[in-house]
């Protein structure tokens, strides 16, 4: 086996695919930026400057931000706009889904044998809820591992 790679691409034409997407309103782009930043907050004349890219001037960021400010998403200490209360977090469990605490495998694996019988739907579902939580996965009905 000695180790060449070969690239085949199908369906090219010579033009460039277009999709089409909604554009993303100033709100979703400015929330994306502080969940995103560390620590979560920016003056005003960094947040008109990365919104551009995203075809948002400067006056609509302006009045997101107040709108914002005003609902609770943001709050406001002179000329710097950092996240809510609410929104840290939501950064935080962001921060901790992207880098979830893990620890080293012994090497020993955990098996549920799970019957079906005598459980309701209501009590099979909350009873499968449950297992996932406990970060199992199923292999096939009724048989869990992790």
């Amino acid at each position: 086996m000695g180790g060449s790679v070969q690239y085949v691409t199908m369906n090219v034409s010579g033009e460039p695919a277009t999709v089409d997407l909604r554009p993303l309103s100033a709100r979703s782009v400015i929330l994306s930026l502080l969940l995103g930043t560390h620590p979560p907050e920016l003056p005003v004349k960094d947040l008109v400057r990365a919104v551009e890219p995203f075809g948002i001037g400067g006056s609509t960021l302006r009045a997101a931000l107040s709108r914002m400010v005003a609902a609770g998403d943001l709050r406001r200490a002179g000329g710097v706009h950092g996240l809510s209360d609410r929104l840290l977090e939501r950064q935080r469990r962001q921060d901790a889904a992207v880098h979830p605490q893990t620890r080293h495998w012994d090497g020993l694996w955990e098996m549920a044998v799970v019957t079906a019988t005598g459980r309701g739907p209501a009590e099979r579902a909350e009873l499968r809820a449950g297992l996932a939580a406990l970060r199992l996965a199923e292999l096939r009905e009724g048989v869990w591992l992790r």
